[in-house]
């Protein structure tokens, strides 16, 4: 019998071996009246169970029904192997840092589609009511909550699968860059087998780069802590940036961290170790062929289409153009994170 967790629990087996007792009672009752009895004591203690499960679903977990609670420290699959099309790959992290780059190299691979940026997974996972209806499912149907998020996972990795097979690739790849904070639900619900690609750019990088594409099209972004634009983009940044390592942090063997600057200084070395994470096979003509790979569009940066598959150095303008009061003002507010990437603290004396 499996450990009761509730008091509530504790009743309801009472109960049910009450209800038994009374059944056999009523079938070997030589009496019609005390078979009638019997009969009543079923009924009333069948109601009793009904009542006082719900208010063990309702009140406290039912291992039954939610699973161990460790479900999410273990982190071990448990449902059949094929329970998805393939093993699934996202990218996490920051935005503008270059996970459209990634997305193109990945792609360039035999097996693995790149998928247009369409946010279903991570909408999902982020979608309050979504999930909060299956705490109600598992009171009404009984269904579990931890199948409930899987078959979220299932509905998700069908219309992935399907858009891979019709593009002539067996795996999925999609871009998760705004739910760094529901990682770990999005993990729950590909049963902890997702492996993550997590992009990384210097901070002030990406502050920069979000200034220079999102203010100029989309205006200054308002109703933040300031309104200066690279202090909130940098904020963004660093946010972005402590949940996912964290989430990295815990999950090292399903996690690659890809720093922006390294690739594209040593392509062919990121490449070959970024492609040997994901079990596919490098070759050395992987990067001069990668412009010939069709990369769906929408998939973010709108200059990777027009280099051709070439993959160049990018100058970082803070370190020759930002004053220093600004450098050191920002650097305080981005140093701890730089710092937990692996990256040369900004010095904040003005």
């Amino acid at each position: 019998m499996m450990p009761i967790e509730s008091p509530h629990l504790f009743v309801v087996e009472a109960l049910r071996d009450a209800a038994q007792f009374c059944r056999r009672v009523k079938d070997q009752a030589p009496e019609m009246t005390l078979a009638e009895e019997a009969d009543e004591q079923v009924n009333l203690l069948t109601n009793l169970i009904s009542v006082f499960t719900f208010m063990a679903t309702a009140e406290g977990r039912d291992p039954r029904i939610d699973g161990s609670h460790t479900a999410e420290i273990d982190r071990i699959p448990c449902l059949p192997n094929r329970a998805f099309s393939c093993t699934p790959i996202f990218i996490i992290g920051s935005r503008r840092s270059g996970t459209t780059l990634l997305a193109q190299l990945i792609n360039a691979s035999s097996n693995v589609f790149a998928l247009p940026e369409n946010w279903l997974a991570g909408t999902v996972a982020s979608c309050d009511p979504l999930i909060a209806i299956g705490h109600t499912l598992k009171r009404t149907l009984r269904e579990p909550f931890p199948s409930y998020l899987f078959r979220l996972g299932r509905m998700c990795d069908e219309l992935y699968g399907d858009l891979a097979r019709g593009h002539g690739k067996s795996r999925w790849l999609s871009k998760e860059l705004f739910i760094s904070h529901r990682l770990d639900l999005l993990d729950a619900m590909f049963d902890y087998r997702p492996l993550y690609v997590y992009a990384v750019r210097h901070g002030f990088d990406v502050a920069e780069s979000c200034s220079a594409r999102f203010a100029a099209r989309d205006g200054v972004p308002l109703n933040n802590a300031t309104s200066l634009n690279l202090e909130s983009y940098l904020r963004e940044w660093v946010s972005n940036n402590e949940s996912t390592k964290s989430f990295y942090d815990r999950n090292r063997d399903r996690c690659l961290m890809v720093r922006y600057e390294d690739l594209i200084q040593h392509p062919h070395r990121e490449g070959r170790l970024l492609f040997e994470f994901l079990g596919e096979r490098w070759t050395n003509e992987t990067l001069s062929d990668l412009g010939n790979h069709y990369l769906a569009p929408g998939m973010g940066d709108n200059k990777i289409y027009g280099l051709s598959g070439k993959i160049i150095r990018s100058e970082s303008r803070w370190r020759s153009s930002w004053p220093q009061p600004l450098r050191a003002t920002l650097g305080r507010l981005a140093n701890p994170m730089l710092g937990e990437l692996g990256y040369e603290v900004v010095a904040t004396d003005t």
